[in-house]
């Protein structure tokens, strides 16, 4: 049997800059030619770990609201603008850190950027799409209930959790069962 062989080319990261805004915030931007996309990612030290004690999954909670709505736009109109101009948007949430992403065509990109900054500075949390997340949460974890592998998954984590502190404990059913329509405090 005949093995070919594939040569990979040296790939090198483009060179970083950094700054830190008037408001400072640090910015690490990495640019590349030739390609017309672009990419902000904004992460910030709060995560899973940061969650209150009968409250945990807040974190991820809270970043999964984030595109539901801001002051000037509900959540159809973020979906409608991040869509019509190309754009991707998504959040997520570890045990440190909490992240929001936007990516889309270079020519669009200060667009999505006007409605990242909405998103991330003047989200309004409707009441509507708290209601709707916590029940799609349960939904879900009635879902994983019934998976013989997340059951067995959740009973490891749970074990561990003992050894290596409560960070490990599965976030979003412990949250879910705790919680009301939540106060949401990192934003």
């Amino acid at each position: 049997m005949r093995r070919d062989t594939t040569t990979l080319r040296d790939f090198e990261l483009p060179p970083l800059r950094e700054f830190e805004t008037a408001g400072g915030l640090r910015v690490i931007v990495a640019r590349r030619r030739g390609i017309p996309l672009a990419t902000a990612r904004l992460s910030t030290w709060a995560g899973s770990a940061t969650d209150p004690p009968r409250k945990r999954g807040l974190a991820d909670f809270t970043a999964t609201l984030l595109r539901r709505g801001t002051r000037r736009m509900r959540a159809e109109q973020v979906d409608d603008a991040i869509e019509f101009w190309g754009g991707n948007f998504g959040t997520a949430a570890s045990e440190d850190f909490t992240a929001l992403q936007v990516s889309g065509p270079a020519e669009h990109f200060p667009k999505l950027l006007d409605v990242f900054g909405q998103i991330v500075l003047e989200p309004s949390f409707p009441q509507r799409e708290v209601v709707a997340a916590r029940k799609r949460w349960i939904a879900q974890i009635v879902n994983d209930l019934d998976d013989p592998a997340q059951v067995a998954s959740r009973a490891v984590v749970k074990a561990a959790s003992g050894m290596w502190g409560p960070s490990l404990e599965p976030t979003r059913s412990v949250f879910i069962a705790s919680a009301s329509a939540p106060r949401l405090p990192f934003w």
